[in-house]
């Protein structure tokens, strides 16, 4: 699946499954837009993922 050039937004992107969904979407090009509950979290995952 290609997703390059697409926008792809995932809430609950800190941990489990939407952490998992944004990593996935990101492994097939999409741009990921991450929000949670605890901004903290994702740009944690952003960097060290």
């Amino acid at each position: 699946m290609d997703l390059t050039n697409k926008i792809a937004i995932v809430t609950g992107s800190g941990q489990g499954i939407g952490r998992s969904t944004a990593l996935a979407l990101a492994e097939h090009g999409a741009d990921v837009s991450s929000c949670g509950y605890e901004f903290g979290g994702c740009g944690r995952r952003c960097k060290e993922d």
